[in-house]
């Protein structure tokens, strides 16, 4: 992490994992984000409630949903080269 190389190592696995750069795995953070933004309320969403696959929940979203203020961010201990990247904000865990 003291070095240039440590810094860029950081920067591409954030890029890789919530940005997927060079990833041929899910879609990218703003994207999922978007996508359930755009959703009507009253919609039907399944989501996982805990870490086992069987606590899965299915629900109607609220019509409050539209009205929330949202905001895309990542919370981590690494301060990376960059606040802000493609409207997603990275936040140190002392700043969350």
């Amino acid at each position: 992490m003291q070095s240039q190389q440590g810094i860029q190592s950081v920067d591409s696995t954030f890029a890789e994992k919530i940005l997927k750069h060079r990833s041929e795995s899910g879609k990218p953070f703003p994207e999922k984000v978007c996508a359930w933004l755009n959703l009507d309320a009253g919609s039907e969403i399944t989501y996982q409630n805990g870490t086992d696959q069987a606590d899965t929940v299915r629900e109607e979203l609220n019509h409050d949903f539209k009205e929330l203020d949202t905001e895309m961010f990542v919370g981590s201990n690494f301060v990376l080269s960059y606040l802000e990247k493609q409207g997603v904000r990275f936040l140190t865990d002392l700043e969350l």
